[in-house]
């Protein structure tokens, strides 16, 4: 009996916790989405009020008062763009890094390391005089490449991981069978990465769909993102709560979408090595 009072209170005490974890996570995401079908008189009562009537008036407002279908637009294109040149850029160089043998490999590796490291703010002032010199200042594709110090070496790093933990002799029997080197990767190895493949991409997509200062410093109007678009809803005197809040679901819902589209992969990508 004792024990199964104790196995009964342990249970009670971790929904507990579990229920309140739930709770302190999922309080933010509630407060956006009510926040954003409320009317801006609704937004800015005290107390709140938890019981209105929905409106997508702020949707409207946020679309056609604050430009925010451009900078939609434009986030689209770069960080698809970026995802996709990123990973055309990492996914090979990870795999030589798995397989290939070479002289000053663990220092090439130990550099791509630490170029992840370098904060973002010690590189704004260089980009921004190359983007004047050249430019490209307020151009997509200057800040797709911008975006590739950021997400290369962190893509590198977690393919490689997904490589190392397939045996070579996979690659060794599909050269036997008389693949190349190349041709063994395409089609062997890469597809038995797909779920870390897809992990990666989301990972990707969602740095760069957040970023802020580069896309503040490189840009002023025709690539501006959706992080700088919410500095507009930022008056003088007040802020407008509710279409903020219906930007800021706005440009949750394509990054929350993509990763419930590709949810199984996720997680399979991200315990893949987890159990030896």
């Amino acid at each position: 009996m004792n024990v199964r009072r104790d196995t009964l209170t342990k249970k009670i005490i971790l929904y507990f916790l579990l229920a309140i974890a739930i709770i302190v996570y999922a309080y933010p995401l509630y407060f956006v989405i009510t926040t954003a079908l409320k009317t801006n008189m609704d937004s800015l009562a005290s107390p709140p009020k938890f019981i209105f009537k929905p409106t997508l008036q702020s949707f409207k407002n946020s679309f056609a008062n604050y430009d925010l279908f451009p900078s939609l637009l434009n986030s689209i294109i770069v960080s698809f763009s970026n995802m996709a040149l990123t990973l055309a850029a990492g996914v090979p160089a990870a795999y030589s890094l798995s397989r290939a043998n070479f002289k000053g490999k663990k220092l090439l590796s130990f550099w791509i390391l630490t170029s992840r490291m370098i904060p973002p703010i010690v590189m704004v002032i260089p980009f921004f005089i190359i983007s004047r010199a050249t430019g490209l200042y307020d151009k997509h594709i200057f800040l797709i490449f911008i975006y590739l110090t950021i997400n290369l070496a962190f893509v590198v790093w977690m393919m490689k991981s997904f490589f190392d933990d397939i045996p070579i002799s996979l690659d060794e029997a599909a050269m036997v069978d008389g693949c190349s080197p190349i041709g063994a990767f395409y089609k062997v190895i890469l597809p038995l990465t797909v779920p870390g493949l897809i992990s990666t991409a989301i990972f990707c997509l969602m740095f760069t769909w957040n970023e802020f200062m580069y896309a503040l410093t490189l840009t002023e109007y025709y690539a501006s993102t959706l992080p700088i678009t919410f500095s507009k809803f930022l008056g003088y005197t007040s802020i407008s709560w509710a279409e903020l809040s219906a930007a800021a679901l706005t440009t949750m819902l394509p990054i929350l979408i993509a990763a419930a589209l590709v949810q199984k992969n996720i997680v399979k990508g991200l315990t893949v090595g987890a159990v030896k």
